[in-house]
């Protein structure tokens, strides 16, 4: 009951058996692990909201693919308890499919192999530095795909019309931050404009800061008439 590993090789195969089969039929498993039966039993008559908030035994047992795989393809599953190292039928066919398994020949590869001047390639992409970075930055890189399909930037359609973009500077600033446009973004961007506008180095305010230094009487370097003011400006 410890040996977590082989609960979780067996609950792989049982999901990889529910994905595999046709739809609208009747599964029997036989298994000689009472928890999976346990569990699966628990969970049966559940739904896959109730069952993400059920807090199971163990927490390698995922429990939403396969009842993903019952709800998809309306599979009527049953599991049966065997005996361990029983000569069941069902038994030795699983030890027979081992046993094979175990005698064939792995892989190895020839460590001359590292030194080969060569291109290690993902999904048919050059693989230029960490792999982890890239997938990072192929997965960010589909923001500029959701930015294009916003209501406000649907007439970006035409090929002339994308090789206007400055792609290296859109992807910049997308990859940092990326949110959806709204009322109150646009009045907030607003307010602190206005705040960061009343903060600009005007006659107005320098004289405020400073009223020895600056003496208020100063005009606007493009009329000469008016005060220099905020309110002018």
């Amino acid at each position: 009951m410890s040996d977590t590993g082989v609960i979780k090789a067996e609950l792989i195969a049982i999901i990889m058996a529910l994905l595999c089969s046709d739809k609208s039929i009747r599964i029997t498993i036989c298994t000689d692990s009472q928890i999976i039966i346990n569990q699966f039993s628990k969970i049966n008559t559940l739904s896959i909201f109730a069952v993400q908030r059920l807090k199971l035994q163990y927490s390698i047992f995922n429990a939403v693919p396969i009842l993903g795989g019952l709800a998809i393809k309306e599979l009527l599953v049953t599991l049966q308890k065997v005996n361990a190292h029983d000569s069941d039928d069902h038994s030795n066919v699983v030890d027979k499919l081992a046993k094979k398994a175990c005698s064939r020949a792995y892989l190895v590869i020839d460590p001359k192999l590292l030194a080969h001047n060569g291109t290690i390639c993902w999904n048919h992409k050059p693989i230029e530095r960490n792999i982890t970075l890239m997938v990072k930055d192929i997965k960010e890189t589909q923001y500029i795909k959701q930015f294009l399909m916003l209501n406000k930037n649907r007439y970006f359609t035409l090929p002339s019309d994308l090789e206007s973009f400055n792609w290296s500077l859109t992807f910049r600033y997308i990859k940092d931050k990326f949110d959806d446009t709204s009322a109150f973004d646009s009045r907030f961007n607003s307010f602190k404009t206005k705040l960061r506008a009343e903060e600009l180095s005007t006659q107005d305010n320098l004289c405020k800061q400073s009223p020895s230094v600056y003496t208020g009487n100063w005009r606007c370097a493009l009329c000469n008439t008016e005060l220099e003011t905020y309110q002018y400006l």
